[in-house]
């Protein structure tokens, strides 16, 4: 019933079964641990992202304190997001190129008591928000019923920040990397201050 497994008997053992059953299972180990790899860089791009994102959209929605109290998003603070966002994303090995952002707002008309919306978007100044892969998961025209009224009646505006990053280098080329790791993007909304 059980043989001698002892290490003189594998030495001798010239059918080869033991060594084609571990590189087997070594290979298995191997795409394993890099798929496990994968998955966690994947995690932790997209924890870089979103706090990226939120400090971006925290500073837009400052409007009172760094915009002179101008409600309106224009294209040299799309820009100005657009280097701090480099700059913040650049120590983490994304190149200039790799990033695109792009900003959308919501205004309301003054001294309306219903939600009719005036809507309003703007984009990055090189136009790019039309990008095929870097579509927002939660648009902001979802967050319309979520916009409060302030003290004096008035409804505030909806600022979006959306933030798209290509992870496309060459060791992400493996067959079973998932497509989904190499764009990647996060959005946040808040409401003006």
């Amino acid at each position: 019933m059980f043989r001698n497994m002892n290490a003189r008997y594998l030495k001798l053992n010239h059918k080869g079964s033991i060594t084609i059953e571990s590189i087997i299972i070594s290979i298995l180990l191997i795409i394993f641990i890099q798929l496990l790899f994968t998955w966690v860089q994947y995690q932790t791009t997209q924890g870089k992202l979103d706090r990226t994102v939120y400090s971006l959209t925290s500073l837009l929605r400052e409007r009172t304190q760094f915009y002179n109290k101008n409600p309106l998003v224009n294209s040299d603070q799309v820009e100005q997001l657009r280097l701090l966002a480099v700059n913040i994303l650049s120590k983490h090995g994304f190149n200039d190129k790799d990033i695109i952002i792009s900003v959308r707002e919501i205004h309301f008309e003054e001294g309306s008591s219903t939600m009719s919306v005036q809507k309003l978007q703007k984009e990055n100044p090189a136009g790019t928000f039309i990008y095929a892969g870097c579509i927002p998961t939660n648009d902001i025209s979802s967050a319309i019923p979520l916009a409060p009224k302030s003290e004096i009646g008035r409804w505030l505006s909806l600022y979006q920040v959306i933030l798209c990053v290509s992870t496309d280098r060459w060791e992400n080329n493996f067959i079973f990397y998932p497509p989904i790791f190499r764009q990647m993007q996060s959005s946040a909304i808040m409401v003006e201050r």
